[in-house]
């Protein structure tokens, strides 16, 4: 995963995954929030399996509609 803390706006932090097809990146999933209220490490720990669990699904109904 990638992350980012204030880059856009000073107050939000991003964590994001990207979505794969192929062998190439497509597209991106992220969420954004308050540094204030969490910070890279915590959004991580709490939110990336269930990033992981979306991603995976995207990839499969995507590759199931290109066949």
């Amino acid at each position: 995963y990638t992350w980012s803390v204030g880059a856009l706006d000073a107050p939000l932090s991003a964590i994001a995954l990207p979505v794969n097809l192929g062998g190439g990146v497509i597209g991106a999933v992220n969420i954004m929030f308050f540094s204030s209220a969490l910070s890279v490490e915590v959004a991580a720990k709490r939110y990336l399996p269930t990033l992981k669990d979306c991603i995976a699904r995207i990839e499969e109904q995507i590759a199931r509609a290109a066949i």
